[in-house]
């Protein structure tokens, strides 16, 4: 039987007006509106994540309130740059769904570095898109600033009501959704249909250390970021964190642009999703297996991905540890790791993540841009967890206990990226990615004691693709953005025993910048369909399943608004 299942997709997603707000066009600003970038582009100096709701970096769950484990939704970082006294008029940082990170400030602007700036600086002048996010990407004007990864990056010393001073700076900023989502198990009857009126958000505040030692290019970081959340839970702490890390590196001419970091962040984004898809929302965790657990999440080469990632152990508490190179404006390097326990400290984790990202544009002029803007980004990880306590068994015949080298070990590894292309007011995007995960047995077999069987129901194959289309008629019609956009992704996940399911998941959309610092009205519509395959029969008959199948509709309006 072919499992590569794609089921009848009753989209029922209507079109979403949006209510025109009229903003003031920010003095300071050379372009007032900016573009929402489709999934963020990695931004180096921070990690914010693409959305608000509460879960922080475990796997994204229908959700209620956050706990400490859910400090890991998008955040605006703070700032590198104490507030600009500079007489070069700034323009507005890229917007996206997600909170942005901050760009390390007193980055060198030498001769040779600004050279090479000038001619990127012409591609890149409207720092809107996804691709002008990308590592090394030129902002502020072709400003030398040192370059961030992800999720996105906005250059915050162009905003709107600096706070901070000299090797300073203080950042933040509210995310808001209020939505609407109806849950049905058509093969359930025993599982009744839900209504969810959901309202959920967070606020961030975040201080940003930076000093320059001279005139040599060298700096010196430190970040720290707290949350508080708008749905809290009665008798339970919710002022979690966010990033919190440090960071020495150095900026001068190409090829010497690098730095290391070490602390809690998020990683580079690879898997590209679009605006209709922010991390921790009712779209993310799409539709149920069963009542409060979510279907099968799209694989992004996300196991050390989020601050805490969602697989292979729940509770994790690991940290992190990377190195960004920057050889050209247009290339970025990050190989990132992942060290520490998870599993609430019972076991122990190590693991790498490779992520490189190419961005460039082509083409005449258009609207302060070339016309033509690329951006692709690859990766690959590997992570593994074991036991901390040994599992040993004794041997009544000998009395000497037999250690068991591989019970309870697990391993996941995969590889994916993605692709972004931007003509004039269009910005389409694909994305694909393939995980594997594979665990041990608790307890060593009979005929032998040092080794463990692999568990079939934790040994799977994932497999994700999907895209997005976003237009901007605003930039044509009257000069401010208005993006309307869908995507979709499809998500499958093969058990070793056999079972699988088939998650398709859709959104359309309508998104107003409002000019400044990122702040965004946002209305998303979504509709996700899960198929549950378990298998019915015996080994070595033929494969008989049994489907079960359920759905989601959901609605959200999202404000954010950042500092």
């Amino acid at each position: 039987m072919n499992r590569t299942f794609i089921p009848s997709f009753g989209w029922s997603i209507a079109v979403a007006a949006g209510v025109m707000v009229s903003v003031p066009r920010v003095a300071a600003a050379a372009d007032p509106d900016p573009k929402p970038a489709a999934d963020a582009a990695p931004s180096k100096d921070a990690a914010p994540t693409k959305d608000a709701a509460p879960s922080k970096d475990a796997a994204p769950t229908k959700d209620a309130a956050p706990s400490k484990s859910d400090a890991a939704t998008p955040s605006t970082s703070a700032s590198a740059s104490a507030p600009s006294t500079t007489s070069e008029p700034p323009a507005p940082a890229a917007t996206d769904s997600s909170a942005t990170a901050g760009a390390s400030a007193g980055a060198s602007t030498d001769a040779g570095l600004s050279a090479e700036a000038s001619g990127l600086a012409d591609e890149m002048e409207d720092p809107n898109a996804a691709v002008e996010r990308a590592p090394g990407a030129a902002r502020c004007g072709g400003r030398e600033l040192h370059q961030g990864d992800h999720p996105e990056y906005a250059d915050t010393s162009c905003w709107d009501g600096q706070l901070g001073a000299a090797g300073i700076s203080l950042h933040g900023g509210l995310e808001l959704d209020l939505g609407y989502a109806e849950y049905g198990f058509r093969d359930l009857p025993t599982t009744p249909e839900r209504q969810n009126l959901d309202l959920r958000g967070r606020f961030v505040l975040g201080a940003h250390l930076h000093h320059d030692f001279g005139k040599s290019g060298y700096f010196v970081e430190a970040v720290g970021q707290i949350v508080g959340w708008v749905r809290e839970m009665e008798d339970k702490y919710q002022i979690n964190v966010d990033d919190v890390y440090g960071k020495v590196g150095h900026t001068g001419k190409p090829f010497t642009n690098w730095d290391f970091q070490v602390g809690r962040f998020m990683t580079w984004r690879v898997y590209h999703k679009g605006l209709g898809f922010d991390l921790y929302t009712l779209e993310d965790c799409g539709a149920e297996s069963q009542p409060e657990v979510c279907g099968v999440h799209t694989y992004e080469v996300n196991y050390i991905y989020l601050r805490n990632a969602p697989r292979p152990l729940d509770h994790e508490n690991a940290g992190r540890a990377a190195v960004h190179y920057y050889p050209h404006r247009s290339v970025g390097v990050e190989l990132a790791g992942v060290y520490g326990q998870v599993n609430s400290g019972n076991d122990n984790a190590v693991g790498g993540r490779l992520a490189v990202d190419f961005h460039r544009g082509f083409g005449p002029k258009w609207q302060g841009n070339q016309l033509v803007l690329v951006r692709a980004s690859a990766g690959a990880e590997y992570r593994a967890s074991k036991p901390a306590l040994k599992t040993a068994t004794l041997d009544p015949n000998t009395g000497d206990y037999n250690h068991c080298t591989d019970c309870n070990f697990a391993d996941n590894k995969g590889v994916g990226g993605g692709l972004i292309a931007k003509v004039g007011p269009v910005e389409v995007s694909g994305s694909a990615a393939r995980g594997y995960d594979m665990k041990h047995e608790s307890s060593s077999g009979a005929n032998d004691p040092e080794h463990s069987a692999r568990s079939p129901e934790d040994t799977a194959e994932l497999t994700s693709f999907g895209g997005y289309l976003e237009v901007d008629p605003g930039k044509l019609l009257f000069k401010r953005s208005l993006i309307i956009g869908a995507g979709a992704h499809r998500t499958e996940r093969i058990q070793k025993t056999d079972d699988y399911q088939v998650h398709l998941q859709g959104a359309a959309y309508i998104a107003f910048p409002l000019g400044f610092n990122d702040t965004i009205i946002k209305l998303v519509l979504s509709r996700a369909e899960l198929d549950n395959y378990q298998r019915t029969s015996v080994v070595g008959a033929p494969l008989t399943f049994r489907l079960t199948q359920s759905a989601m509709t959901a609605g959200r309006l999202r404000f954010k608004y950042s500092f």
